[in-house]
């Protein structure tokens, strides 16, 4: 193949800049297109839940069914600790976006193998809930964040009708279900 050098110097500045640009969508591609699914190695072979880390394990983002102690009904988001200890989650954070810690947890910790419910009232209140809401309409991810910044685990909503959640099956796939299964 022989090139023309007159032709090539000509064109210098528009093949690097097509060379930057394609390098520039590559690495957003890489930061955002983040896979947060658990491994298949989190999974025992009997499809029983083995999760070996803290996951988020369900969301319900127009919640008609679970109520708190003051009568009020919010969304809500599920964790699931899969270690063998006990959790402090004091300040690890919750978020309905990926690039930054919305509410952070207070001094609560989630028992080894159990569950833990936030509400998503959007209120600045004591307790576990969280200063954020869901849209039932989806396209918010659900980010679980480290102290240190870290993100443990996210998911990306999707629409939900009133009265389903979103929660992971037996096989660590997110499903959408009718009998929603909060604790």
């Amino acid at each position: 193949m022989i090139i023309n050098k007159r032709v090539f110097q000509k064109n210098v500045n528009f093949i690097l800049a097509t060379i930057i640009v394609i390098i520039l969508l590559f690495l957003i591609y890489l930061f955002t297109n983040k896979n947060y699914e658990i491994k298949e190695s989190e999974l025992s072979e009997s499809g029983v839940e083995e999760y070996t880390k803290l996951v988020i394990n369900e969301y319900m983002s127009s919640n008609d069914a679970l109520i708190d102690e003051e009568g009020n009904s919010y969304d809500w988001v599920e964790l699931y600790n899969g270690n063998e200890k006990d959790i402090n989650l004091k300040n690890y954070g919750l978020s309905d976006q990926d690039d930054r810690i919305k509410w952070v947890f207070p001094d609560v910790t989630i028992k080894a193998k159990s569950y833990l419910i936030v509400y998503l009232s959007g209120k600045n209140q004591d307790g576990l809930y969280a200063t954020f809401k869901l849209k039932s309409t989806g396209g918010e991810t659900i980010a679980l964040v480290k102290p240190s910044g870290k993100v443990i685990d996210a998911i990306k909503t999707i629409a939900l009708e009133k009265g389903r959640s979103s929660a992971r099956d037996l096989s660590g796939n997110w499903i959408i279900t009718d009998m929603p299964t909060p604790n």
